[in-house]
């Protein structure tokens, strides 16, 4: 029986995700609660008497997101039906059980933190023909069980790797072409990113200072103010290049390693460094190839692809770029 046929006969009883998941749904929730609390915490621990109020509430919240953890992971329960539909039965306060046909779902990814790396875990999410973004997420699988999962779900063959052999390889980036992708990106919104960072370092600098420079020779202070005019006119220059290091830094970690190829009826797209991406779509599903070019990247001959998929007719106006290419040569575009 082949491995599809073997997940299909599996999933026919509710069960749960890998037991290694907890790390994964606790480490989230532990993020989530943190910016939903973060203002609160640091109103709090400005506040000499209510330090040890912070410390046991965070140690009251602390026990409680582990326990909220735990209900989380027992209660999400997925199998099939009939094999043709999935069900999910999740929630700890509010329960929901959750239906999605086979013939609903657009596309089904694969996605591998660093955490779930380590865990020897992958996250699968789903997409279908009736929701925005993904309708839903299974976190914790085996690598293996997670791509016959995607297999079963999108009726195609599994492969063993995202790609499939090497002759199906369409496009691949090498480190070089991250630098130049880097170079095209929005410099300006990196560059404020760098800008709000110093400003708030230099703020606390100023503050430290102000009150010796009230103590010297008004012949020190000129020669100081005028010293801060010369720094911060340097200044336009280090945010300009702190934004193209950032966008440098931020191609790198996305797109590191992309590879595109084509397995059978459906596109497959790899990319990512510390989170591994892996998308797919089935070329029947792909409604719409839009090609995109700015400035910085006609001057340097480049070009980026974002392949859509149809939504539901009411969200025809709302599709979500699925897959997304950057750094394509004219010849790449040609071989496309």
């Amino acid at each position: 029986m082949s491995e599809v046929g073997l997940l299909l006969e599996d999933l026919a009883r509710p069960r749960r995700q890998h037991i290694a998941g907890l790390v994964v749904f606790l480490g989230l929730n532990i993020v989530r609660s943190i910016k939903a609390f973060f203002p609160m915490l640091i109103a709090l621990s400005v506040s000499e008497d209510a330090r040890l109020a912070t410390v046991a509430g965070a140690a009251v919240l602390g026990t409680l997101i582990v326990i909220f953890t735990v209900l989380e992971f027992l209660r999400f329960r997925f199998h099939v039906e009939k094999g043709q539909t999935l069900v999910v039965q999740r929630g700890v306060l509010r329960r929901e059980r959750l239906e999605i046909p086979f013939t609903r779902i657009q596309a089904v990814h694969l996605t591998r933190s660093v955490v779930q790396r380590a865990l020897g875990l992958t996250g699968l999410a789903i997409d279908t023909a009736g929701s925005a973004e993904s309708e839903l997420q299974i976190r914790a699988l085996k690598s293996g069980e997670a791509r016959a999962l995607r297999a079963l779900l999108s009726n195609t063959t599994p492969a063993s790797s995202p790609v499939s052999s090497p002759d199906t390889t369409i496009f691949t980036l090498a480190p070089r072409d991250l630098l130049r992708i880097g170079l095209t990106m929005n410099h300006f919104r990196n560059g404020m990113i760098a800008f709000g960072a110093v400003v708030g370092l230099g703020g606390q600098v100023t503050d430290l200072i102000v009150n010796r420079i009230e103590a010297l020779p008004s012949w020190q202070v000129s020669m100081f103010a005028i010293l801060s005019s010369i720094l911060w006119f340097a200044g336009i220059f280090l945010f300009a290049g702190l934004g193209i290091f950032i966008s440098m830094l931020l191609a790198w970690v996305q797109f590191y390693d992309l590879r595109l190829s084509l397995a059978g009826d459906r596109l497959e797209l790899s990319s990512g460094l510390l989170k591994r991406n892996e998308f797919a779509i089935l070329l029947r599903k792909v409604q719409i190839l839009r090609w995109r070019n700015s400035w910085l990247q006609r001057a340097l001959d480049l070009e980026s692809l974002q392949i859509l998929q149809a939504r539901a007719s009411t969200e025809a106006e709302e599709k979500t770029v699925k897959l997304v290419i950057p750094g394509l040569s004219p010849t790449d575009t040609a071989k496309l």
